[in-house]
């Protein structure tokens, strides 16, 4: 249990000396004064066969075979005439990335420096897609929204995001560049989260990033956006407090924010940035909350829609208050019940009951209409000899009262008789 103790530690503060340097200071520092980059050494370039697979603003990937280990990985590095400036946050995100070990989250094979001692780190290699291309070709195969089989398929994928951004946070690290881009789906199922060269440990120092690592480390920003602001692209994935910039502190539900914008895209093939012009319009859109809802663009069950837009609150303390309640929400939609955020009324909720339960209704229903019939057709029959019986008992008081009229006609003549034949005898006496 010490032992546990001791390495945590360790590794807390490993983490926290990362950002002990702030953007200005790594502008101001030579590179052999930089934490990160002198801990390494240049050593013999190994790795052979490179194919370029990417190429952002700042950073370059390769496929290479790394003859150690007899496989192929993919490498990392900046590009050729990258500034200096850039080793310590390059290296930044090659270690906060190896901190985190989970299935979901990109594997970090080695960090160094190559033969001209600028920085690099190999990942493991997953020949696959972005969950961007993914969701463009299930839209484009069903243009009135998913069916049933690829809905679930594309929300069981986005449950595996949250389940690596929830690992993430229990580690206190935020990642504050989630979207669809950034999301790598193999052909095997597999899913990984990557590029988290914006990721920070929470209340770190240097927790914001600042415009430097903004700007540096996140190509997107610069391909998506022109100098005076116009967006070109699809950024509507930051969650409000970032767009603010550093006036406003990032917490959890920053990453929270940017899992309901994935699932927006994931249910609309539309970016929550819709309509928007530039920067300052998207973030009045939001803060007014006039992103409209994922359900009016296509045929979205309404509490997925609903689960989407409590996470994509313009107000954090109105969102999930953590990923494991936002992957609970979704799992109740998929169990068959109703998600707090929907706010169901009975009427769904026994819509809900009954979609759950088809069968046992089914089954129901025909065990009581079969009763009811039964049930009317003895009763039929019961009336059948009820009515038999009333007219029975009837016939018995007619032939009982005729009998007693019969009997009352016929008495006089039977009297008038016995008195003639009493006479007789008397007389004959």
């Amino acid at each position: 249990m010490n032992d546990d103790l001791a390495e945590k530690e360790l590794i807390d503060d490993a983490l926290e000396a990362m950002y002990d340097l702030s953007s200005n200071e790594i502008e101001e520092s030579l590179p052999s004064e930089l934490p990160l980059y002198s801990s390494l050494s240049a050593e013999a370039w190994r790795y052979k066969d490179e194919v370029l697979l990417a190429k952002g603003g700042a950073k370059e990937v390769y496929k290479a075979f790394d003859p150690k280990t007899n496989r192929y990985a993919a490498i990392a590095k900046l590009h050729k005439d990258s500034s200096e400036v850039l080793y310590e946050p390059f290296l930044r995100e090659a270690r906060l990335t190896a901190f985190l070990e989970h299935p979901n989250i990109i594997s970090i094979y080695d960090i160094g420096l190559d033969q001209n001692a600028r920085p690099f780190f190999s990942m493991e290699l997953k020949m696959g897609q972005g969950l961007d291309k993914l969701i463009q070709v299930e839209h484009t195969k069903q243009q009135e929204g998913l069916a049933e089989e690829s809905l679930r398929s594309l929300v069981n994928i986005f449950l595996r995001i949250c389940d690596a951004m929830a690992y993430a946070h229990s580690k206190e690290v935020l990642h504050l560049d989630l979207k669809p881009e950034n999301i790598q789906v193999g052909h095997y199922g597999e899913v990984l989260v990557c590029d988290w060269g914006l990721g920070r440990i929470l209340g770190s120092s240097d927790s914001d990033g600042g415009d430097f690592d903004r700007l540096l480390l996140n190509p997107d920003l610069l391909n998506n956006m022109t100098l005076n602001g116009e967006i070109k692209g699809t950024p509507g994935y930051m969650s409000p407090e970032q767009m603010q910039g550093q006036s406003v502190e990032k917490t959890k539900q920053a990453d929270i924010y940017a899992l309901g914008a994935i699932l927006y895209t994931l249910l609309s093939n539309q970016s929550p940035a819709l309509g928007a012009q530039s920067l300052d319009e998207l973030l009045k859109l939001i803060l007014d909350s006039g992103i409209a809802p994922p359900e009016q663009f296509k045929k979205v069950p309404r509490a997925l829609s609903a689960i989407c837009m409590k996470a994509m609150a313009p107000k954090p303390a109105d969102r999930y208050k953590s990923v494991e309640d936002l992957s609970h929400d979704i799992n109740v939609y998929l169990a068959g019940f109703s998600p707090l955020a929907e706010k169901a009324s009975l009427v769904q909720e026994l819509k809900l009951f009954y979609k759950r339960n088809h069968k046992l209704c089914k089954l129901s229903f025909l065990f009581l209409l079969t009763l009811i019939i039964f049930t009317s057709l003895y009763f039929k029959e019961l009336k059948t000899k009820e009515m038999a019986a009333v007219r029975a008992l009837a016939l018995l008081e007619t032939e009982k009262k005729d009998k007693e009229l019969l009997g009352r006609d016929a008495a006089p003549t039977h009297f008038r008789r016995a008195s003639r034949l009493l006479e007789i005898g008397r007389a004959v006496v």
